[in-house]
């Protein structure tokens, strides 16, 4: 009996695993997942591009002295004394007194904005550092993935297991089959976990890979063995932790609910104000559990307005293994109230 229900579970997660890698619905789900990646490579392949441009530039036009030589209220004349010609020169529009310079050393460009003849500006661009590389991923994760592209992703393909189909009129087809409900229902479960979690992990793979491949093995090799890809694991970790979260409630939602549009905007609504709640309330939201796992939780800038600062309430976060468990109880206990729910769902398109 255990062998027939496993085959059972199998063959029900490779007909949905086939459904929702295939149809058009996970077209959606794609972008979600691999935008910031698509983001962050076209960067990346713009920004290596950029940093051979001004090298080769500087084998040709080397300034002749350092590019910090140069200050506010110098002549025109005395600039290129100093540096030498420009590799590139450009006036402003139509009868503006301002003219452009620039020079590189092959690293970092140095715009020159001189005004009637003298120096007004002068705009540094230096390339960015692996660490401010870190510190946007760590943004983008935080800001985006948890609170979006997981949620937005989840509701996609959760939402939908049973109450798409039912839209679809094609859910008859698994319940005339001699298949127990539970079986049914976490054969689904399983299969939209498992595609979730491959997508959005992949996603956060690939984002890494568009960035640190700007750098020089000797930067990676010092990252490698200073920080031992700790944040990048956790951010796989904790991807699919709020793709099991996030899966269990909207499957719930998608059988409680006919349109589960309204709730899962109440729930998106609950899990954005979280940073403004009291202390006793934040415990109630996913997002808070899911932020307590990361490396370094988002704390309230010293620089944000005072207004701001009095509505923000940063709460304590919970302890790794609190989160974990936390997580992980309210979806079994949600999956099982699925279970009960997949046991009594009767059918009727008339009304559905």
């Amino acid at each position: 009996m255990t062998g027939l229900l496993r085959r059972q579970l199998w063959g029900i997660m490779r007909l949905e695993i086939r459904r929702l890698f295939l149809s058009r619905m996970s077209l959606v789900v794609y972008l979600l997942a691999f935008a910031p990646a698509i983001l962050l490579i076209g960067h990346a392949t713009f920004e290596t591009r950029y940093r051979q441009r001004l090298r080769s530039i500087a084998k040709t036009h080397k300034p002749l002295a350092g590019l910090d030589q140069v200050y506010p209220g110098m002549s025109m004349q005395q600039v290129v004394e100093r540096l030498g010609r420009p590799y590139a020169q450009r006036f402003g529009r139509r009868g503006s007194p301002t003219v452009f310079y620039q020079y590189t050393d092959g690293t970092t460009n140095l715009t020159v904005v001189f005004m009637q003849g003298y120096v007004w500006r002068l705009l540094y661009r230096e390339p960015t550092s692996l660490p401010e590389y870190l510190r946007l991923l760590s943004g983008i994760f935080n800001l985006y993935y948890l609170r979006l592209g997981i949620f937005f992703g989840a509701v996609w393909v959760f939402a939908s297991l049973f109450r798409g189909q039912i839209l679809d009129k094609t859910i008859h087809y698994y319940l005339l089959c001699p298949v127990r409900r539970e079986v049914l229902m976490a054969g689904k479960y399983l299969a939209g976990l498992l595609s979730m979690i491959l997508v959005f992990d992949l996603g956060v793979l690939f984002q890494w890979i568009g960035t640190l491949w700007l750098f020089d093995k000797a930067t990676l090799a010092g990252y490698l063995d200073q920080s031992s890809l700790r944040q990048l694991l956790t951010c796989v970790a904790v991807t699919a932790l709020g793709c099991l979260g996030y899966g269990s409630v909207f499957t719930a939602v998608g059988l409680i609910f006919r349109n589960p549009i309204v709730p899962a905007a109440a729930i998106l609504a609950w899990e954005q104000i979280n940073p403004f709640l009291p202390a006793a309330l934040k415990p109630l939201g996913m997002i808070h559990y899911l932020q307590s796992l990361l490396p370094s939780s988002a704390k309230l800038d010293q620089q944000i307005p005072p207004m701001i600062s009095l509505l923000i309430r940063p709460g304590e976060p919970a302890r790794p293994t609190v989160a974990v468990i936390w997580i992980v109880t309210v979806s079994l206990v949600l999956l099982a109230v699925c279970c009960v729910l997949a046991r009594r769902l009767q059918v009727n398109y008339a009304t559905d």
